[in-house]
């Protein structure tokens, strides 16, 4: 016997939850649904359904929370409504907050090869393209994604960027207008300066040679513990963007080019 499970649910994929994103103001009358009342989570949980008494709510990049929204979701961690499951997806482990984690069941899923996500994609008729044209943290859906909405090749655009402003063919000012014409956020491009760190500094401490558009590096002077504090640089730094309302993203491509000038010399 088959069993069909009805619900409601609310999908959320934002770069940055804050606190009208998990508990609505009492104020506030926007973001207002027909069918689910309103799209903040801990409203839409003790909304009464007329469709089904099942309710879901599914956050994807749930360590964007800043610390406020993360701790006015813990009643409903500790205290979930009847038939209410909340779903909470990272790529990053241990960046919620422990009491997060405490009042959760934690489902760890295994890395996904290189030939798996190929296959995957030849699976799904993506021919021209491989894994290793997209940053190691990408999934095959989000590869997927990226294709479909012609966003492809904005990380080869960004290391070619990184390239031609060490190779001193542009300047500060034009590689930050260049960045700033890729389709892509803040935090993304974030991402993408951890990955091409850590793509050049494993090369370096396993002494092999880069290949591709990263040859160039092979023959560049850069120290390896800058190198990996600059690492722990972003990462804290994208950390106090999720506490932050908002932030010059000018200011903070300055910081990222000088200290990559600094950082790698001819």
């Amino acid at each position: 016997m088959i069993k069909i499970i009805t619900l409601i649910y609310i999908y959320l994929d934002k770069d940055k939850y804050l606190l009208k994103d998990i508990r609505r103001q009492k104020k506030d009358t926007k973001n207002w649904d027909e069918e689910k009342g309103f799209n903040d989570v801990v409203s839409f949980l003790t909304l009464t359904p007329s469709i089904s008494k099942n309710k879901v709510v599914c956050m994807i990049n749930a360590d964007s929370m800043n610390n406020i929204a993360q701790n006015a979701l813990l009643k409903s961690l500790e205290e979930p409504a009847p038939f209410s499951y909340i779903i909470m997806t990272t790529s990053r482990s241990k960046a919620l907050n422990q009491t997060i984690y405490s009042r959760c069941q934690v489902v760890n899923i295994p890395f996904i090869g290189t030939n798996k996500i190929d296959t995957w994609l030849i699976e799904n008729g993506i021919t021209d393209y491989t894994s290793n044209d997209f940053p190691s943290f990408a999934s095959p859906f989000s590869i997927l994604d990226d294709i479909q909405s012609n966003n492809q090749n904005c990380y080869k655009e960004f290391v070619s960027i990184l390239v031609d402003f060490i190779s001193l063919k542009i300047d500060q000012n034009q590689a930050i207008k260049l960045l700033n014409d890729l389709d892509i956020s803040l935090i993304l491009k974030m991402n993408y300066f951890v990955e091409f760190y850590k793509i050049i500094l494993k090369a370096r401490i396993t002494n092999e040679d880069l290949s591709g558009v990263y040859k160039i590096f092979n023959s560049k002077n850069f120290n390896k513990l800058k190198i990996s504090n600059l690492i722990n640089d972003i990462n804290n730094l994208r950390h106090d963007l999720y506490d932050v309302t908002s932030i010059n993203e000018t200011h903070v491509l300055n910081y990222f080019f000088s200290e990559l000038k600094l950082s790698i010399k001819q």
